[in-house]
């Protein structure tokens, strides 16, 4: 899921008429509202209610409450709220080194402050510091054993370097949270992580189990992509899990399921007209189906492979072969290209010419990239498009505070590794200036080469345009799109290496 970028809020306060229906002196009003929330606080600084309405009813980009909690420091030098919530309001401001100061002073007058240690693991993080964002979240789980969320990510803090004490306590929170969010996204997140089928269909089931009976966006994530997994190996058990999911009250997204259930339907029917030599009637019921209504990549493939399977049963192999090189053009997979070269020796064709065919295709739907010449944090010097023609372009958005984004570099970061460092490009866009001061260090925790480049608000993107972060495009040598928006994870980092080897013309079978 795509993490849209928002660096601030933004606090409004509106007007309000009297009974008489004459206007009030808004500013006097605003005036008096905060006076009122300033003596709450004052005359309690450790509630934490009162500092939640005083900061919501202030302009969070007016200095004045930036004064406002410094004097509130000096007066409470003992009070671990008032540090959190200045540095809650430091956070906003995008003042990062001032806020992790107040944190740090929150936790040393109170040691179990456990939020203000979570916040701590989150600003190491952001810097790309494992090892004291690993520290930090240990603080909280010892602060607060019972809050699920500190011990998952602790769990996810081992994964780089200790997968088993990651999964061993990964598996721990399932069975200590049986109805809690935290134990859905862990079991959620081990089937996710591994690349073994059996071991992937084993924790779905158990969240499947485990968690039908609760509201769970993890819940939700994992029965679809456990559902794409027992399409083309139990298509029987996808309808079952497909059915039983649109019927369950907790399903928040119904019509997902609800079209699922008429894909496995048709997808057994068709399966049962081509075990019985019916290739018309498979066809028939194929045309049901529409392929470009599922945007599930997985859905996509599946679909598209039973489909060219029945194109060839009904001596259309010459069809099949060009719905799957049109799909390859675009998402390429080694299963995908066994599939369209056994139809290509059929057809009388060689590896040359399915190249050749895939190419073209590639060129059809390309197009000139929208220009960019864009601040560089590495150099003085900005970095522009027209600098890196004759190379491909891995062009990727993000930001710090994205975990998503944090997640994807490293793969993206293997598959580039694997590639002449000469004959490619890795430029990393930062969509988020507040979080800017976290780049230096967190280029220097990790092994990443890409070259760090700064937002500029008035740049158009035109066709670079994004939603959401994580996002990649692949440009070739000619400045052309050739793939684009599209994000790369542990399952699919081999497509990235496809594309890019295949722009290269570097063989990789």
């Amino acid at each position: 899921m795509r993490i849209i970028c928002s660096t601030l809020l933004l606090f409004f306060i509106q007007t309000s008429y009297y009974a008489s229906g004459q206007v009030k002196d808004s500013k006097n009003t605003i005036v008096a509202d905060l006076k009122k929330l300033k003596s709450a606080i004052e005359l309690n600084p450790e509630n934490q209610k009162a500092h939640e309405n005083y900061i919501n009813e202030s302009n969070i980009r007016d200095s004045s409450i930036n004064r406002q909690y410094v004097l509130w420091m000096k007066k409470y030098p003992k009070s671990s709220i008032v540090y959190f919530k200045a540095a809650e309001v430091y956070r906003q401001q995008g003042k990062y080194d001032k806020a992790r100061e107040c944190l740090l002073k929150a936790t040393s007058i109170k040691s179990n402050f456990d939020e203000a240690w979570y916040l701590l693991a989150d600003d190491a993080t952001y810097s790309g510091d494992t090892i004291k964002s690993q520290q930090y979240l240990q603080n909280a789980v010892i602060s607060n054993p019972k809050n699920a969320k500190y011990s998952m990510y602790y769990a996810l803090s081992f994964e780089h370097y200790d997968i088993g004490k990651c999964d061993s306590l990964l598996l721990d929170i399932t069975r200590k949270y049986p109805s809690n969010e935290y134990g859905a996204q862990s079991l959620n997140y081990l089937a996710y992580k591994t690349t073994i089928v059996n071991e992937k269909m084993v924790y779905y089931d158990q969240l499947y189990k485990n968690y039908i009976n609760i509201r769970s966006d993890a819940k939700e994530d994992g029965m679809i992509s456990y559902y794409d997994i027992l399409l083309t190996r139990i298509p029987e058990k996808a309808l079952s899990l497909a059915i039983d999911m649109f019927l369950n009250i907790t399903t928040v997204n119904r019509h997902i399921w609800s079209e699922r259930i008429k894909i496995a339907k048709e997808f057994i029917g068709i399966r049962g007209f081509l075990a019985n030599s019916q290739p018309l009637q498979a066809q028939l019921a194929l045309n049901k189906i529409s392929i470009k209504k599922y945007l599930n990549l997985n859905i996509k493939e599946t679909l598209a492979l039973l489909k060219a399977e029945v194109a060839d049963a009904n001596n259309q192999t010459q069809t099949a072969y060009d719905s799957l090189t049109y799909l390859y053009s675009r998402y390429p997979s080694d299963n995908l290209h066994a599939v369209i070269f056994n139809y290509a020796k059929k057809l009388g064709l060689d590896n040359k010419q399915i190249n050749k065919d895939i190419q073209q295709l590639r060129d059809s739907t390309s197009q000139p990239a929208t220009y960019f010449s864009l601040p560089c944090y590495a150099t003085p010097e900005k970095a522009s498009l027209s600098d890196y023609k004759g190379k491909v372009v891995l062009l990727t958005y993000w930001f710090p505070g994205c975990l998503p984004c944090r997640e994807e570099f490293k793969y993206l970061e293997s598959v580039i590794k694997k590639f002449n460092s000469n004959q490619i490009a890795y430029l990393a866009i930062n969509i988020n200036n507040y979080q800017e001061q976290y780049i230096d260090s967190f280029l220097k925790s990790n092994d990443y080469s890409f070259i760090p480049l700064c937002d500029d608000p008035a740049w158009k993107k035109g066709n670079l345009s994004v939603i959401g972060v994580p996002a990649n495009y692949l440009i070739d040598q000619k400045g052309r799109i050739i793939f684009s928006n599209f994000q790369i994870n542990a399952q699919n980092k081999r497509m990235l290496e496809l594309m890019i080897s295949e722009l290269l013309n570097v063989e990789t079978y």
